[in-house]
């Protein structure tokens, strides 16, 4: 033993020498002696300890402690070392178990407690959640270490406090987290399945119940009545929440339930537990609630969302609660106790000091309070359940009492709405929850049923039959049900079942009030009049009460007993007499029961006569209802009748614009036109050219009653003025269709629609079977020539002139009918202007102009004896000057003559109190009018007119841009600036008409500055690209500049804008293939040449159908025709030209005129040539010569005469005159090669041997004499190639081969390779195709050339962009590659080639 000590004593020794290894070995070898030895393993957790080995010294600490549990000196080492470890749960076992030790002893506990906190310090428990969590739950009451320390660290009911928060929040984010992680695993919406799964996730954290029992610890020892009420909420809102995701939700509902009753019993203050508490206490009705929670609810939470509701409802007629006992249970509290208590006091006082005075207090206590003074309103309930709902919309209840409330209002939409938010909540409860409200869902249902039952019916009327059917089969006994399926029976017509369904109520519910007095209607339906209004009138007698919804419940039955009375036999004055009487009483009963007021307004308007009263009445039951469609009928019609379009129109608007009464609209009734509404807004729309809106009326009318025959008529009408002619054309097609005989007004309509789309045969059709008739109607006249002027424009436009001038003569009858009938119309006189101004525009048919007819009408209106005031015109402009001028055969300028006329008769038949705008545009037309005979005659005095004319017009009304181009125009000619100052003026009011800018860039090109006037035109051209005048403009400008190429684009292009339809692009495109093709080499095979020359000889043919007198034009187009070989156009046009010029030359015998008629008469000769009317080519060309002999000015018409007298002699045989022709030419020509190579190729012709040779030499001699050309060289290779002239093969292909460059590239059609190759031929040298390959070298991209080299390329080259061919070329082309698909294509361009359908055939 003394051997165990003194190894104690040198371990001991060895610690506190801070020798922890000597100390080790002693405590081992003390073990050894001794192995429960105490203080060895208490020196080994200390010499452990020292060496920082924790799990050794705690083991060995841990066994000193086994060995002697009850010494505090292990248990102290043992909780120092613990306190260095990482183990919570172990520093607080040891702790525990040391605080027991020490509260054993009755040592004190403030230096463990001490440790412990710096513990806690150290280690930072606060955000340290695992640290945090374990303290709290190591001393929290009922654990071992609580009960030890007691308040020494903290109250039991704080600790429990903050645990609980610390787990709630730590929870809240675990499940959160781990919620949000599987979330995004998921779609956007959720499926049954999914927010299954994510429950199941959530329930894993809270199913342990640890927080319920940490919130039942804390109510249960919480001492702090408003700590406690707010945890009993917060455990409340909790459970609410873990309901959601409960797997087993029947038994925590069941505890919730209880939890509500319990907090309900003891008045909690918590809102959440009264709404929930409302919300699932799941009564049959709303009626049927506690009225003392009502009380209770409403004196804590009167002015939260479901409180205002509550109090509301309560307030509310509808409700059956005792409003006085509601009143009184809100108001009373400690303060009014207190005044109690204060005014008994003074009473006693009051009775010591005067007996009187204590009787009049008597008398004042004994009087009870008036509580009625606190009620609601009724005209502020509606407002408090809006408010209310707006703050509650999820609560239950609150759905179910607006939802009852507006039924009882009848605001069956809002209902309807409130209903569908309802059921849905408890659907979302259901599913969420697991809790079947089976009332509140059978409330719902009903109330849905009831809507359905009312709202848009007869629409909904299957809803609300399956509803109730739904309700019936789980409930049998529900009321409502039954009495709303009788309801819809009795509405549907089905009266029999009806009154089946009403009867069984009756007989299982006697009193039931509602269902008595519908199956007495029934029966008055049913025709049982008698039983009826017996059942009525004891129906009657029982309604006793005086408040308003009996009052209202008598008048509907009184109401009801006089339409029965008026149904049974309405021509029997003494019913009439009862119904008046009823309907007094109903109206007695509630003077705001609309019915009865509609129906006595029908008895005072169809058998009293009174037509004021009835009025009244009318106007009263509308005024009440909007659903009276009757009284609003009745009321329309009576404004209607007296013109008072604005009232039918409000009225008839309001029973529209409502839903309810649009809904009866379209319920079967005994009226047929019910779409009298829809009808009057259409008619007045159209009346104040609402023309959208009455389209939308009409339509609405239509789909009502679809065979209203004015509806359609107002609707095509509509669908006119809105521009929709195609359907206005389907519309009226249809109302045509619905009538046998169809009013002329319909046709008329359809006529002047089917005008407007331009389909002006149909529509004139239209017209003339409503002239049919209605023959004298000045509307349908006036539609018929105005659809012949646009028929007739529309013929101009298209080319169709002869066309044209039938539909302008036939608008010519109908103005004269119209103007001989009503010569004061405005239009008429600018319909005949304008039918004029067709034969002024195309004077090819001026011929057809009825001007007999215009005499007679003018002579009818005596024009010459017409005054304008302040206007002073010309002489000239007089019916007789017109006639004079006919009579003279000038009939443009007698035609421009009666033009005026019609501008003048247009401003005398002004209306005297006309509008500036119509005087103004009279004058302008007359200004026009003037300008245009101006431009034709040239009389100055006409301008001057124009001038004043549009002056005026600008005076009154200066911002027409028209106005401004008019006075601009007439200023054209003689002041420019001002003419400038007028155009500019035109661009600012109206910036987007090209056709100003146009004119202003004329004004500038007139008067010689090209870049103003081309910068105008390229302004107009960004205003108006597809206007073609512009760019004729531009054409011009470039002309004038010298630049040919740009300006013949330019001309092209604007000819093709118009799509050769404006006069002036034709001639200037003719003349500018005049100015780009005659003269030139160009060669007449070359294809683009031949298309240019039949575009513009078109063009020209339709231009002098515009002005067939025009000298320029004739001429033009004698050229264009000539070049085209159009030799018997050319004819007609060259002999007009010539009877023009040689009647000009009569009338001025200028020297011009002469000279330019004897070059018109050598080209004719030249076309007679072409002909092969020689005789008349040598007369006309001997007449050229002769009227130019002894003027050597123009050689021109000189050589053209003598080579066409030449050719005809030639021609005609004789042979020796022709020469002397020739020659006679070629003494003044001879270095001309085609009067060369002309006279040679007739002495070949000739025949003979000895001309053959003369031809020959003469081609060499020029050779020699002016060197080679082209022209020369192919003809004379030619002639020794067909006589065989071996001796002259050589040298020919020495001079073919020596041509420069320059005639070469002019040989567009390769003559010289094909010459050279056949020279070859003849001269021995085989198939050689080195000619052509060096001219493919030269010439790359030239068909001519391939052809004969390759067919492939021949067919590539083709398809180049620049190459131009003709149709057979590329035929050949295609069928000579030998390919199937090309050889299909060559038959396509060529389908008789018969060496293509054998290639074809070969292929197969």
């Amino acid at each position: 033993m003394s051997s165990l000590k003194k190894l104690l004593k040198s371990a001991k020794l060895s610690i506190e020498q801070n020798d922890p290894e000597s100390a080790l070995e002693y405590a081992d070898e003390a073990i050894e002696i001794d192995s429960n030895c105490y203080f060895a393993y208490l020196f080994k957790g200390k010499s452990y300890q020292l060496l920082r080995d924790v799990p050794q010294a705690i083991a060995q600490f841990k066994r000193a402690t086994e060995i002697e549990p009850e010494n505090l000196l292990a248990w102290k080492g043992y909780f120092q070392t613990v306190r260095a470890s990482n183990d919570y749960s172990l520093f607080f076992d040891v702790l525990t178990k040391l605080v027991k030790l020490q509260r054993d002893q009755e040592l004190p506990l403030a230096e463990t407690l001490k440790d412990l906190r710096n513990y806690l310090d150290s280690n930072k428990y606060k955000s340290n959640d695992v640290l945090y969590e374990l303290y709290l739950k190591s001393i929290i009451p009922g654990t071992e270490l609580g009960e030890l320390v007691g308040s020494a660290l903290g109250s039991g009911e704080s600790n429990i406090q903050k645990l609980l928060d610390f787990k709630k929040t730590q929870l809240d984010k675990l499940v959160q987290t781990r919620i949000s992680k599987e979330r995004v695993k998921f779609g956007r919406n959720l499926t049954i399945d999914q927010k299954q799964a994510l429950d199941a996730i959530a329930w894993e954290y809270y199913k342990d119940g640890q927080l319920s029992k940490l919130y039942e610890s804390f109510l249960n020892i919480s001492n702090d009545d408003e700590l406690r009420q707010k945890y009993e909420e917060d455990f409340l809102k909790y459970r609410y929440e873990l309901l959601k995701i409960s797997p087993n939700k029947t038994e925590l509902f069941n505890e919730i339930k209880q939890t509500l009753e319990d907090m309900i019993l003891v008045n909690t203050k918590s809102l959440f537990c009264w709404n929930l508490y409302f919300d699932w206490c799941d009564t049959k009705t709303i009626f049927d609630l506690d009225e003392e929670k009502i009380i209770a609810y409403l004196r804590i939470f009167q002015n939260e969302g479901l409180g205002l509701i509550l109090f509301a409802f309560v307030m509310s007629g509808v409700s059956p609660y005792n409003k006085e006992r509601i009143v009184k249970g809100i108001s009373y509290n400690e303060d009014n106790q207190n005044k109690k208590n204060k005014k008994k006091k003074k009473e006693k006082v009051l009775e010591e000091e005067d007996a009187s005075a204590l009787g009049l207090e008597e008398n004042e206590e004994e009087q009870p309070e008036d509580f009625s003074q606190y009620y609601l309103p009724p005209d502020e309930i509606l407002g408090y359940i809006l408010e209310g709902y707006s703050k509650s919309k999820d609560s239950i209840l609150a759905n179910r009492i607006i939802v009852n409330y507006y039924i009882h209002l009848r605001e069956y939409d809002m209902a309807s709405e409130r209903c569908r938010d309802g059921i849905r909540l408890l659907a979302d409860i259901q599913r969420t929850f697991g809790i079947n409200l089976s009332n509140t869902k059978e409330d719902f249902l009903c109330s849905l049923a009831i809507v359905y039952t009312y709202y848009e019916a007869p629409k909904n009327f299957s809803r609300a039959l399956q509803l109730y059917d739904k309700i019936l089969e789980s409930n049998t006994t529900n009321i409502k049900a039954k009495v709303g399926k009788g309801l819809i029976f009795a509405e549907q017509g089905d009266l029999e079942q009806a009154k089946l369904i009403l009867e069984e109520v009756l007989q299982e519910h006697p009193e039931n009030s509602e269902a008595e007095l519908e199956y007495n209607w029934c029966l008055i339906n049913l025709g049982q009049f008698e039983q009826g209004k017996q059942g009525l009138e004891k129906f009657i007698s029982k309604v006793t009460g005086t408040d308003l919804y009996s009052g209202e419940i008598r008048a509907k039955a009184n109401w009801r007993l006089a339409k029965g009375y008026f149904m049974q036999d309405d021509t029997n004055k003494d019913n009439i007499k009862q119904s008046y009487t009823y309907l007094i009483q109903s109206l007695k009963d509630s003077e705001s029961y609309a019915p009865s007021y509609t129906l006595l307004g029908v008895l005072f308007h169809d058998y009293y006569g009174d037509l004021e009263k009835a009025q009244k009445c009318f106007f009263k039951a509308f005024d009440l209802d909007v659903n009276e469609i009757v009284a609003a009928k009745y009321l329309v019609e009576h404004a209607t009748a007296k013109n008072e379009w604005d009232v039918a129109q409000v009225l008839a608007k309001r029973v529209v614009t409502n839903e309810s009464s649009r809904r009866l609209l379209l319920r079967p009734s005994d009226d047929k036109d019910n779409s009298w509404p829809y009808r009057v807004l259409g008619c007045g729309s159209l009346n104040v050219q609402d023309d959208a809106k009455a389209v939308e009326y009409f339509q609405n009318a239509l789909r009502i009653n679809s065979n209203d025959y004015e509806c359609w008529v107002g609707l095509g009408e509509a669908y006119y003025n809105c521009g929709r002619y195609d359907a206005a054309a389907k519309v009226f097609h249809h109302a045509i269709a619905m009538k046998e005989e169809a009013p002329w007004t319909v046709k008329y309509l359809l006529g002047v629609v089917t005008c407007e789309m331009k389909e002006f045969n149909e529509g004139l059709t239209y017209l003339y079977e409503a002239l049919e008739s209605q023959p004298n109607e000045e509307c349908i006249i006036t539609a018929i020539y105005e659809a012949q002027l646009e028929n007739t424009h529309k013929y101009v436009h298209s080319g169709f002139f002869g066309r044209a001038a039938d539909s302008s003569l036939k608008a010519l009858e109908f103005i004269k009918a119209s103007i001989l009938s009503n010569s004061t119309s405005q239009k008429v006189w600018k319909s005949l202007g304008d039918s004029l101004q067709v034969f002024s525009k195309v004077q090819s048919n001026i011929d057809k102009v009825p001007f007999d007819d215009l005499i007679a009408i003018f002579k009818h209106i005596e024009i010459d004896d017409i005054i304008l005031s302040d206007i002073t015109l010309d002489e000239s402009i007089s019916l007789a000057h017109a006639i004079e001028l006919f009579n003279q055969d000038k009939k443009v300028q007698s035609l421009n003559i009666f033009i005026i006329l019609c501008a003048i008769a247009g401003v005398k038949y002004l209306p005297v109190k006309v509008n500036k705008a119509l005087r103004s545009t009279a004058l302008y037309n007359l200004g026009l009018a003037l300008l245009q005979t101006y431009q034709n005659g040239e009389n100055e005095k006409y301008r001057e007119n124009s001038v004043t004319l549009f002056k005026k017009a600008i005076q009154l009304e200066n911002h027409n841009p028209s106005y401004w181009i008019g006075l601009g125009n007439a200023y054209f000619y003689n002041n420019p600036q001002i003419s400038q100052h007028c155009y500019i003026k035109a661009t600012t009011l109206e910036i987007r008409d090209g056709g100003i800018w146009i004119n202003l860039a004329i004004l500038f090109l007139k008067y010689g500055d090209l870049e103003l006037s081309q910068q105008a035109f390229l302004r107009a051209q960004s205003v108006a690209p597809q206007d073609s005048q512009s760019w004729l403009g531009q054409a011009i400008a470039f002309e004038i500049l010298g630049d040919e190429t740009k300006a013949f684009t330019y001309y092209t292009h604007a000819f093709t804008l118009s799509k050769g339809r404006l006069a002036v692009a034709q001639f200037l495109y003719g003349l500018s293939v005049i100015n780009k093709r005659v003269g030139g080499n160009f060669d007449p095979r070359d294809i683009e040449t031949a298309q240019e020359f039949g575009i513009s000889n078109q063009a020209m043919q339709q231009y002098l159908k515009y002005k067939p007198d025009d000298e320029d034009a004739l001429s033009v187009a004698l050229t264009i025709a000539e070049r085209c070989k159009d030799f018997e156009n050319a004819i007609k046009l060259g002999n007009k030209l010539c009877e023009i010029l040689e009647k000009k030359y009569e009338e001025t015998e200028q020297e011009s005129v002469l000279e330019n008629f004897s070059l018109i008469k050598s080209q004719v000769a030249r076309i007679y040539l072409g002909l092969g009317d020689y005789e008349s080519a040598m007369e006309n060309a001997q007449m050229a010569l002769q009227l130019i002999e002894g003027d050597d000015s123009h050689p021109e018409i000189t050589l053209s005469c003598h080579i066409t007298i030449g050719l005809s002699y030639f021609f005609t045989n004789e042979f020796e005159s022709s020469i002397q022709e020739l020659k006679l030419i070629l003494s003044q020509y001879n270095s001309s090669q085609r009067i060369v190579t002309l006279i040679a190729q007739i002495l070949y012709a000739h025949g003979t041997e000895e001309s053959k040779q003369a031809s020959i030499d003469q081609l060499f001699a020029h050779i020699e004499e002016n060197g080679s050309s082209l022209l020369v060289v192919l003809t004379l290779g030619a002639i020794s190639l067909v006589e065989n002239y071996q001796e002259y093969l050589g040298a020919i292909k020495e001079e073919l081969q020596g041509l420069d460059l320059t005639e070469l590239v002019n040989d567009t059609y390769r003559d010289v390779p094909r010459l050279l190759t056949e020279i070859n031929n003849r001269l021995g040298r085989g198939d050689d195709k080195s000619v052509w390959l060096k001219y493919a070298y030269l010439f790359p991209f030239d068909y001519n050339v391939w052809k004969h080299v390759s067919n492939e390329m021949a067919k590539a080259v083709i398809t180049l962009q620049d190459v131009k061919v003709n149709g057979l070329q590329y035929s050949e082309t295609l069928l000579k590659t030998g390919d199937l698909r090309d050889i299909q294509r060559s038959l396509m361009l060529t389908p008789g080639n018969q060496e293509a359908i054998e290639a074809l055939k070969n292929c197969f």
